[in-house]
């Protein structure tokens, strides 16, 4: 079983990000972001939520989940969706 600690690093590697740039983008700090990756801190039931969401949005996570997906969309795409849906 994968750890959050360990999704919030493969969202972050997957997307090309940084710490701080992953933080900007779930409203967090940076050091929440490191304390996360290392399992020092445990996330928010709303937090979790949007990293589950960013989780399944990245294609090899796909690959590996077996749901149909009927339109590819790019993992930009997704995140576009992502943070749209849940600031409205």
């Amino acid at each position: 079983m994968i750890t959050i600690g360990e999704k919030v690093k493969i969202i972050r590697n997957e997307m090309q990000l940084t710490q701080k740039q992953l933080s900007r983008i779930l409203y967090v700090s940076r050091g929440h972001i490191s304390e996360l990756e290392t399992g020092r801190r445990q996330p928010s039931p709303k937090l979790m939520k949007k990293i589950e969401k960013l989780y399944k949005s990245i294609p090899q996570v796909q690959v590996m989940t077996p749901t149909p997906v009927e339109v590819k969309k790019s993992w930009f795409d997704k995140l576009l969706d992502f943070l749209l849906g849940w600031r409205g």
